[in-house]
């Protein structure tokens, strides 16, 4: 997950950053829409909502279009980041289709899945 040389470690570690802040935030909107939906009455705004729903939705729609210098290259930390945060999103939102209209971030994603640190430790339902 870390490259070995030292220019090669600083492009992992720039990398790493980018895509795991990218990652977080992607889960951070999830978790918020979530919370929203969870309110009821006074408490839950409609504004609120899509506020952080359209930030998700912008930074993955970013992924899917750059998906080549943003995506690709060996999996590192940042990656999982992301994986994770997809994860918990299949898991708590069944009913928040991110895929459609992503196919490359949808494919990345299920590959990712599919190894054998991910598929151990993702939750069952």
């Amino acid at each position: 997950m870390i490259a070995d040389g030292p220019a090669e470690r600083w492009e992992c570690s720039f990398q790493r950053i980018q895509k795991g802040a990218l990652g977080d935030g992607v889960g951070e909107a999830a978790i918020c829409v979530q919370r929203e939906r969870n309110r009821t009455g006074a408490q839950h705004s409609d504004q609120v909502e899509a506020r952080w729903k359209g930030k998700f939705d912008r930074t993955l729609d970013l992924l899917e279009r750059e998906f080549e210098p943003r995506m690709s290259g060996p999996a590192n930390i940042g990656h999982v980041a992301l994986a994770c945060a997809l994860g918990w999103v299949e898991f708590r939102m069944e009913n928040m289709d991110w895929k459609a209209g992503r196919p490359k971030l949808a494919k990345w994603y299920a590959d990712i899945a599919t190894r054998p640190s991910m598929a151990a430790t993702a939750p069952k339902k």
